[in-house]
């Protein structure tokens, strides 16, 4: 998927990304079945919407057959990240805590979200006090053809935050990893 710098799409091109990203590929047709669902949208407003997405780089579309399948083109990740990075910047000042504030105090939150908050800003404290954890460089291996390539890799201790795979040459890679029990 494409990692484009300036992922902003609007918010219809966002419900139509919203759809590709749970279905993973899809004609227009199934698209505008499920827009339909929550909208009142026609086929070919849906479609020219999609044309357009692909023509800016939202999305990628299989043309090798009669029926065109389309798929997302940006990460569901990165685009969320930017939209957020940009909302925190000019909704709250810069200001993450008073988003994560705002947030919480206007949402009744679990006791189990509230649990996984907690241990979430303590893994940031542990990071930022700079423990960290030490891997086998067989993981990042399957990254680069040449397992002596790499020296090893290091990871701060909160699940879901990449590995730093650093080579002999001084190269970083960062390698995700799906398995909570290998952070």
């Amino acid at each position: 998927m494409s990692t484009a710098k300036n992922n902003k799409p609007t918010e219809s091109e966002l419900e139509i990304l919203g759809i590709l990203w749970e279905k993973g590929a899809a004609t227009v047709r199934d698209v505008h079945d499920e827009l339909s669902k929550s909208k009142d949208a026609g086929y070919t407003t849906t479609l020219k919407l999609m044309q357009i997405m692909h023509e800016k780089g939202y999305l990628n579309r299989d043309a090798s057959s009669k029926t065109h399948v389309y798929t997302a083109a940006i990460s569901q990740e990165n685009t969320q990240q930017q939209l957020l990075n940009k909302m925190i910047d000019t909704v709250f000042n810069g200001s993450a805590s008073q988003l994560v504030m705002q947030a919480l105090g206007h949402h009744t939150s679990s006791k189990e979200e509230l649990d996984k908050i907690r241990q979430y800003l303590n893994d940031i404290e542990d990071q930022k006090k700079g423990k960290l954890d030490f891997y086998d460089s067989t993981i990042c291996s399957p990254y680069h053809s040449d397992p002596g390539f790499w020296m090893g890799a290091f990871t701060f201790p909160v699940a879901g935050v990449p590995h730093l795979c650093l080579s002999a040459n001084s190269t970083v890679s960062m390698v995700a990893h799906e398995r909570q029990d290998q952070i």
